[in-house]
């Protein structure tokens, strides 16, 4: 299965600081048609230390997660056992996992003194699509300006809403990289200039088109020249 996954943590104060998970959001897909077959969404109370950045008003600026509101959630040990079986062994999906959130998780399990969860495979989306879709179409290719782009909405900093955002978003790219590559000559959908070109197919049905437009000209002008009453005739 794939399992997009997206975290919001806490934010450094200070140079050293290591962010701590505050909410934990899953969707696992079926492998082969895309449908969803586990949710899994939870707030989750931050561990603390010397180096742990706290929740503070910077990163409530960001995420919209107080002190209060994580006050009676569970730990991260708490909710261990369902994250790991959420993620271990499937193919991990998300925006910029590569950089952020596979090291988060790698953090919160060995503060727990467990073996973080390990992946069959990785699809990090930003890095897809700065491959395939190109920012030429979508600016820095964050999450949120691709959410604008496609007219899906603000990227929210929470965890399972960015998912969903996520997701929709893929679909988007793929629809359109999809309908630019089958349907070239009617379809530019914002290719960037110097972007792929007709397949020969489209090419060759474009050739005869060009060719076929001299005979027919031609022979509207043989029946321009008909004496009149022919045409009348023909049809008696």
């Amino acid at each position: 299965m794939i399992a997009f996954f997206d975290l919001e943590t806490t934010v450094h104060r200070r140079k050293g600081d290591t962010p701590a998970v505050i909410e934990f959001g899953a969707i696992l897909l079926d492998q082969k048609a895309l449908y969803e077959k586990q949710v899994f969404s939870t707030l989750i109370k931050p561990r603390t230390g010397p180096n742990v950045a706290p929740i503070t008003e910077r990163s409530a600026n960001i995420n919209g997660i107080t002190e209060n509101m994580v006050q009676n959630s569970p730990t991260f040990a708490d909710v261990a056992d369902t994250i790991f079986r959420m993620l271990d062994g499937n193919i991990w999906a998300g925006h910029n996992i590569k950089g952020f959130d596979n090291p988060r998780i790698t953090e919160e399990f060995r503060a727990i003194g467990r073996v973080p969860p390990r992946p069959s495979g990785m699809i990090d989306t930003y890095h897809l699509l700065k491959r395939s879709f190109g920012k030429a179409r979508a600016g820095n290719l964050r999450l949120n300006t691709l959410g604008k782009h496609f007219g899906l909405g603000d990227e929210r900093h929470r965890a399972l809403a960015d998912v969903r955002l996520n997701i929709e978003v893929l679909k988007s790219c793929a629809t359109v990289i999809f309908l630019e590559k089958n349907f070239a000559s009617m379809f530019s959908l914002g290719r960037p200039e110097g972007g792929e070109k007709e397949s020969p197919a489209e090419a060759g049905d474009a050739e005869k088109g060009k060719a076929s437009a001299p005979a027919a000209a031609k022979r509207t002008e043989q029946k321009s020249k008909q004496p009149e009453g022919t045409e009348q005739k023909s049809k008696q």
